[in-house]
C-alpha cells in the first residue's frame, strides 16, 4: 500500500470539510437579509424587555487562567488515556518519558496555580 493509499482518507476528508465550509459560508452570504441597519439591529435583546444599563461588562481575567488550565489539562488527560489504551508493553523507558512528560506537566500547573494565587491576593 502506497503513502498516497493510506492518506486518501484523510485528503477526502479535509477536502470535503473545506468544501463544506465555502459552501455554507456562501449560502449564508446570498440568504442573508440585506438592507440599511436601523437603531433596533444594535440594541440588546433581554427577553422582551428594555435593558436598562450597557451590556458591556468586565469579566475578572482569572476565569480565563481557569478556562485555560482546564483545557490544557484535559488535553493531557486524552493524550494520556489513548496512550495507556495503545500501549501494550510497558518497558523502562517509556515509562521515563511519560514520567518526564508528566513532571513537566505538574510543575507548570503548580507554577499556574501559585501565579493565580498571587494575582488573586496580591502577592507579587
Amino acid at each position: 500500500m502506497t503513502l498516497f493509499e493510506q492518506f486518501l482518507p484523510v485528503i477526502l476528508l479535509l477536502g470535503s470539510g473545506t468544501l463544506f465550509a465555502i459552501l455554507m459560508l456562501t449560502a449564508s452570504k446570498l440568504t442573508r437579509a440585506k438592507g440599511v441597519p436601523s437603531e433596533a439591529k444594535y440594541d440588546t435583546y433581554e427577553c422582551g424587555e428594555v435593558p436598562i444599563g450597557t451590556s458591556h461588562i468586565q469579566f475578572d481575567y482569572q476565569y480565563y487562567i481557569y478556562a485555560i488550565l482546564f483545557a490544557i489539562m484535559d488535553v493531557i488527560t486524552l493524550f494520556l488515556g489513548s496512550w495507556m489504551v495503545f500501549q501494550y508493553r510497558l518497558d523502562f523507558g517509556v515509562l521515563a518519558i511519560v514520567g518526564g512528560f508528566l513532571g513537566i506537566v505538574t510543575l507548570g500547573l503548580a507554577y499556574a496555580l501559585v501565579s493565580i494565587r498571587k494575582w488573586r491576593y496580591g502577592i507579587i
